[in-house]
């Protein structure tokens, strides 16, 4: 099971890291307003992504802990 900085460091280094080069990309070369909507939605949820990973590693440290005081 990966673990919570697995996690995050591949969001941070294998998605974050292209993901708007192509969405802009796409945005300059598509032809019809599917594909340039297709890239904001893409664009969107990746991004939304790392709000999500942030909250998922503070729960995580929080269950953890709570775990601690309680042994």
């Amino acid at each position: 099971m990966p673990t919570r900085k697995k996690i995050a460091s591949f969001h941070r280094d294998h998605q974050l890291n292209w993901v708007d080069a192509l969405c802009d990309a796409i945005i300059d070369v598509a032809e019809t307003r599917f594909y340039r909507g297709v890239s904001k939605v893409t664009r969107g949820f990746v991004h939304m992504e790392t709000d999500v990973i942030a909250d998922e590693v503070q729960a995580l440290k929080e269950l953890k802990e709570a775990f601690s005081q309680a042994a």
